[in-house]
């Protein structure tokens, strides 16, 4: 990655500059770097995952993010949420998600509802915003790979 970095940058500063050049390189490469998915499109993300695990039947249409089911779970709602730093509603919310996709999963006796448990219970330990974000992106890698 480093060579065609270099490259580009030589021929970028023969047209602008050599300080410009590189600075308009850098610029472009760090707008096109993929952004970290917003902590309201996880959340929204994990509570349609979990409802799609304990709803969604196969044969039949699947839930998407603005089927009636989401209505409370849906990115506004937790966009006000995280705005307001409400963690306990946020893991209210969550956890009524979380405990339809346990059932769904056969509760805690099974492999995968004990995985689900852990995961969820580092997520209800937070204290604030920044603690729940690596138990939310634990989650929603985990309900990923099982759906």
């Amino acid at each position: 990655m480093a060579t065609p970095f270099f490259f580009v940058c030589r021929k970028v500063v023969a047209i602008v500059g050599a300080v410009e050049g590189c600075d308009l390189l850098i610029f472009s490469f760090l707008a096109a770097q993929p952004k970290e998915p917003s902590m309201e499109k996880s959340l929204e993300t994990v509570a349609l995952f979990s409802l799609k695990l304990a709803y969604e039947e196969e044969g039949l249409s699947p839930i998407l993010r603005d089927d009636m089911v989401m209505g409370d779970y849906q990115k506004d709602v937790f966009e006000l949420l995280v705005r307001r730093g409400d963690v306990e509603t946020i893991q209210f919310k969550m956890n009524e998600c979380l405990g339809l996709a346990m059932d769904a999963l056969g509760g805690v006796e099974k492999p995968l509802g004990r995985e689900l448990h852990k995961l969820s219970a580092d997520f209800r330990q937070a204290q604030s915003l920044e603690q729940l974000d690596q138990p939310l992106l634990a989650l929603k890698g985990y309900l990923k790979d099982i759906l």
